[in-house]
């Protein structure tokens, strides 16, 4: 890497794949090419985790969920091509209470202007859940945030003020649905910032009291632009008052799976107030495993280890479409938190490691050692949780 006249260059990257065939293998290639030779930002953070990133088997795990994702590009992003961060979305929606067929209201929120705010059902007394989607997703994808914004609305339509809240799903489709993931985490950045920039200007406009109010819940990709929204926001006030809480739901690992990758680009505890996250594929891309096995909370949990889950055999998700079978192991992080939404408790015991938990070497007979995993978990938790779930 050279510097001149006070700024970096990046030398250009050259990434060689062995035996790996396919015109998948193709574009990633060229993509990687692309984004590495123009960006000095993806230079400093991602290169050390390449290697993570391919395997020889890695066309025939990944190739079969490409036929049926739902992607907006077939080709390589140019380096030079900037999609306008105004086209990220906010979508409200909040549950009618007097309605027993659970009916709610959908309502656009424009970022600084407070009159889409104001006429729209945003109660300021309520919290304010944000989802965030991950890659090749959008709002309305059946995996996320579908079954997580209906659980609460669902609970909130039950009659019991307690648990009324603002939801209110972020579409940053059109960059989440790039044929090539490298050019989705390229926007990354971005994204959580504008995030971040929403959240600013519902405390500016006094539709919140406080960032303790808002609560982000994100999947894979989106769990790290929750991260860098949370950041973002801590910044935006001198570190004076941090987000109330970040859910990351399997965080993702590619490219965000190395210590070396600055914190303020992915997610981790100094984001918010309290951080918590529920690993189920963690891992290395090369063995089709999604998620990052870092710790980034307060509180990771790791149902069954958090590298597969029993209820992911090919004998019971038949019905599945091909992206849920192959992404499902990382989707039962969605399928765990919804649960808890609904009142179902999944308790984690506090345990230095997977295996040791598994030796009985962990004493989960004191209470103080067991926590209630998702929605309702105590936000003085502290540590990793491990629990079996079939």
């Amino acid at each position: 890497m050279a510097t001149t006249k006070g700024y970096t260059r990046c030398k250009p990257v050259t990434v060689i794949i062995v035996r790996a065939p396919g015109f998948l293998v193709v574009f990633l290639v060229l993509s990687l090419i692309f984004t590495y030779n123009f960006s000095c930002i993806h230079c400093q953070r991602f290169l050390p985790d390449i290697p993570n990133i391919f395997g020889l088997d890695f066309v025939s795990r990944v190739s079969p969920a490409i036929e049926e994702l739902e992607l907006d590009s077939m080709l390589p992003a140019l380096p030079f091509y900037d999609k306008d961060v105004n086209n990220v979305g906010f979508y409200l929606y909040t549950a009618d209470s007097d309605s027993s067929e659970g009916v709610f209201s959908e309502d656009y929120l424009v970022v600084n202007d407070p009159a889409s705010v104001k006429r729209s059902s945003f109660n300021t007394k309520n919290q304010v859940k944000i989802l965030i989607h991950g890659w090749s997703q959008k709002i309305k994808s059946r995996d996320f945030p579908g079954p997580v914004k209906h659980a609460y609305l669902e609970v909130a339509s039950s009659g019991n003020n307690s648990v009324e809240h603002n939801v209110i799903c972020v579409d940053w489709s059109s960059m989440s649905r790039e044929f090539l993931y490298v050019n989705s985490v390229m926007y990354a950045e971005k994204v959580g910032r504008r995030v971040g920039e929403f959240i600013v200007f519902l405390k500016l406009g006094g539709f919140i009291q406080s960032y303790k109010q808002v609560h982000i819940i994100g999947f894979s990709l989106g769990a790290q632009v929750a991260g860098i929204a949370g950041n973002f926001v801590s910044q935006a006030n001198e570190g004076k008052e941090k987000v109330g809480r970040i859910t990351g739901l399997d965080p993702a690992g590619p490219m965000f799976s190395s210590e070396s990758v600055p914190l303020n680009v992915r997610l981790d505890s100094s984001d918010a107030s309290f951080v918590d996250v529920i690993h189920t594929n963690m891992g290395l891309f090369l063995r089709g495993e999604f998620g990052t096995p870092l710790p980034t909370g307060h509180a990771d949990f790791y149902p069954n280890g958090g590298h597969r889950q029993p209820s992911c055999d090919l004998a019971i998700i038949r019905q599945y479409s091909l992206p849920r079978k192959s992404g499902c192991h990382h989707m039962k992080s969605i399928d765990y938190f919804t649960d808890s939404i609904l009142g179902v408790h999944y308790y984690g015991c506090k345990c230095s490691e997977w295996n040791t938990f598994r030796s009985g070497l962990c004493d989960c007979q004191v209470d103080d050692n067991l926590v209630l995993m998702g929605e309702n978990i105590d936000h003085e938790s502290r540590g990793r949780f491990f629990l079996y779930l079939t």
